[in-house]
């Protein structure tokens, strides 16, 4: 067949689609590297040759590539000046509480999506992660505060025992943010949050900035063989729990120890869809990547492990994740009167 004579399927827009989303990412993630939102907000509404100086932009990409942001939603046009929209105003300028600029650039370097090829070769999976650092550390406060961190701290709070509390241990590590939200509405709560050594400097800084220095202190170690201690009111595990599928048993006598009688045992993951019949593979995906490999199975199961390991039959429900509904589960560490009432 003649090259002039060769059809192309009209399916070939599908690939463009495909194609076009990438080059949308990166129109965007240049938009925040190039503090374009942020500039906009102090600045205000500015002419094509303004935006050229002031960030100091090739004037031969510029006019389409402010095309390319009014297209996405990001920039207003209006005779002749552009300004942000409020969906940019809200999450991509930096002085906003709901700004997600690192985590949008922390993606873009991320090596579980960067190496997926290779990943997906492997035989096992050990996790791959930017490592700590301060844009990571910023992508994942971003990430938590899309939902999880508000509806964990709500559900505790309602809690009975709340408000008798006074002694948190936050294995969920990272960020602190769980830990740091309950002591906010609790003025006599203090607690500990364990993490590896090279993300506690950053832990530092959202406990610091929340004020809490007093309150809150970091451990730094690894949680398979670190001493958590013992006698804590609330115990809280978002996140981590999947190196430990294959020893669930013994990571839930683990947090019987450390809790006291009438201690609420807090976990949140992410677990498999019912049936494992999946509804988003990029999510599901997503959620392999981040839980070293795959979530977690069979909810029932799950619970009937911690009451085998002293806890009160958990209550689990579904929460908001930035990558689907995570599972929030509670349950106590049985009480001398509890066995009592089980034995009679």
């Amino acid at each position: 067949m003649f090259l002039m004579n060769r059809q192309v399927p009209g399916s070939v827009v599908m690939i463009d689609r495909i194609l076009e989303g990438f080059k949308a990412f990166q129109v965007v993630k240049s938009a925040v590297d190039l503090n374009l939102f942020d500039w906009l907000a102090s600045n205000g509404p500015s002419s094509l040759d303004t935006i050229t100086t002031g960030l100091k932009i090739n004037g031969m990409l510029i006019r389409s590539y402010l095309r390319a942001l009014v297209e996405l939603g990001l920039l207003d046009s209006n005779e002749g000046l552009f300004a942000n929209t409020q969906l940019a105003a809200t999450f991509f300028v930096r002085s906003n509480p709901s700004y997600q600029g690192d985590y949008l650039k922390n993606l873009g370097e991320d090596p579980s999506w960067r190496q997926l090829g290779e990943i997906l070769t492997q035989d096992q999976f050990a996790g791959l992660s930017p490592g700590p650092n301060q844009e990571n550390f910023r992508a994942l406060n971003q990430q938590a505060l899309r939902g999880e961190v508000q509806a964990v701290t709500n559900a505790v709070i309602a809690w009975p025992g709340f408000a008798k509390a006074k002694s948190l241990l936050d294995l969920s590590g990272g960020h602190g943010l769980y830990a740091i939200a309950l002591c906010e509405v609790h003025p006599e709560l203090t607690g500990r949050i364990f993490d590896q050594p090279g993300f506690i400097p950053f832990t530092r800084q959202n406990i610091a900035e929340f004020g809490l220095t007093s309150r809150l202190h970091t451990v730094a170690g690894d949680l398979k063989t670190a001493d958590w201690g013992q006698g804590a009111d609330l115990l809280l595990a978002s996140h981590v729990l999947y190196q430990f599928r294959k020893d669930l048993p013994g990571i839930f006598a683990r947090f019987y120890q450390a809790l006291r009688p009438g201690g609420l045992l807090v976990l949140n993951h992410w677990f498999c869809s019912p049936g494992c019949i999946m509804t988003n593979g990029l999510n599901e995906l997503t959620k392999s990547l981040q839980s070293l490999g795959h979530p977690l199975c069979h909810p029932d199961r799950f619970a009937g492990l911690l009451q085998q390991a002293g806890f009160t039959p958990p209550v689990i429900t579904d929460i908001p994740s930035i990558f689907g509904v995570s599972k929030l589960c509670l349950a106590t560490k049985k009480t001398a009167a509890d066995l009592t009432r089980r034995c009679c």
